[in-house]
């Protein structure tokens, strides 16, 4: 019994050192286990956060892409826009460039003709069907097959890119003789589009001749002004001329002048009668003498008919025959009566001047110096 018990015993002891045994092994199994889980639930946490991080640069992504389809839609609608814009430019362009007075052609790269205007048609005499699509030196039957144009396209334009009034003339078929001046110019394209030149033609003929003219009658000026300036240095000539004739009519207007004072003091001074007629015998000179003879003032008498005043009736007819024949005579003498203030009757003898050398006729006197003979005639009369 005992031995049974003691054999139970280390059986016991024996299972209880292998279950040790075993639950050592299970805790060392358990204890791998925990690690690996631990590290499981880092790198699990690491995945978390990397997941998180993601999620972040998804959100942020699709932020990023929201905002890219936001400005691909602004995109698509500018494009839309400018499409539109261009569109609406294209056709404003062809409407200006199809109600220009000036002819224009749009070529292409080729040089053919993709569009021309009224007025190119019109000054020219050519179709739309007979232009478009054309080389431009084949238009209007070959007339624009002109030296002068094909060295302005195929060699000055492809290096210049502008030609700026290019003047071309020629013989047109349909038109005749013309000057016209040519502008071309590369139109500026977006990339990827074929290449345009923009050629513009005016007709300058008209303006060619008025230049001409201009021209002919600048040198016609010109010419009439050089004879100008001959008249100017001879009538600077004639001036001078003339200042020193007017120096010398002064010179000599200023003795005249001291003459007729002279001559003026002579005639107021002399006892002798002396009186100056016009052509009607209206009294222009009555001297002191005169007055103290007939007993006038001057003033009385200056200005009036001498005729009326100092002839007797009786002889009047007879004085005005013989007055029309002496006017005009240089001299002459006469002798006749003439009557006093107080009525006295005297017989004056007569030695007359003409005065006619002004060639203003109001001028013109009969200057006449008279001598009273009253006493000398009634002496000659006592003696008979």
């Amino acid at each position: 019994m005992k031995k049974d018990t003691d054999k139970t015993k280390e059986q016991l002891l024996a299972e209880l050192a292998e279950l040790r045994k075993k639950s050592k092994k299970q805790e060392d199994k358990l204890k791998a286990s925990n690690q690996q889980l631990d590290a499981h639930n880092q790198q699990l946490q690491a995945i978390e956060q990397q997941l998180r991080a993601a999620n972040q640069q998804l959100r942020a992504t699709e932020q990023q892409l929201r905002a890219a389809n936001q400005q691909l839609e602004a995109s698509n609608k500018e494009i839309t826009r400018k499409e539109a814009l261009a569109t609406e430019a294209k056709e404003y362009a062809e409407n200006i460039i199809k109600t220009l007075r000036e002819p224009l052609l749009i070529l292409d790269a080729d040089l053919k003709v993709i569009t021309a205007n009224a007025s190119f048609y019109n000054t020219f005499k050519v179709s739309q069907r007979d232009t478009i699509g054309k080389f431009v030196f084949e238009l209007g039957n070959h007339q624009w097959d002109i030296p002068e144009l094909k060295k302005l396209l195929l060699k000055i334009l492809p290096d210049k890119s502008e030609i700026v009034d290019f003047e071309v003339e020629h013989l047109f078929e349909d038109i005749g003789q013309k000057t016209i001046l040519i502008n071309s110019k590369e139109l500026i394209q977006e990339h990827g589009t074929p290449k345009r030149i923009l050629l513009a033609i005016e007709d300058i003929t008209e303006r060619k001749q008025a230049e001409e003219k201009l021209k002919a009658a600048n040198q016609q000026l010109a010419a009439n002004n050089q004879q100008l300036r001959a008249i100017e240095q001879h009538l600077r000539a004639a001036n001078q001329q003339l200042a020193a004739n007017n120096q010398q009519l002064i010179a000599s207007e200023q003795e005249l002048k001291k003459e007729k004072i002279f001559s003026e003091k002579i005639v107021e001074t002399a006892n002798a009668i002396i009186v100056g007629l016009d052509k009607d015998h209206i009294i222009r000179i009555f001297n002191r003498g005169a007055e103290q003879i007939t007993g006038y003032k001057k003033e009385e008498v200056i200005g009036k008919d001498w005729f009326k005043i100092f002839f007797p009736k009786k002889i009047f007819d007879e004085m005005n025959k013989v007055w029309e024949k002496s006017w005009g005579i240089k001299s002459y003498s006469y002798i006749n009566p003439i009557l006093t203030k107080s009525g006295e009757e005297r017989i004056i003898s007569w030695q007359a001047t003409g005065m006619y050398d002004s060639d203003d006729l109001s001028k013109h006197l009969m200057l006449s110096i008279g001598e009273d003979i009253t006493e000398r005639k009634q002496a000659e009369e006592a003696l008979k």
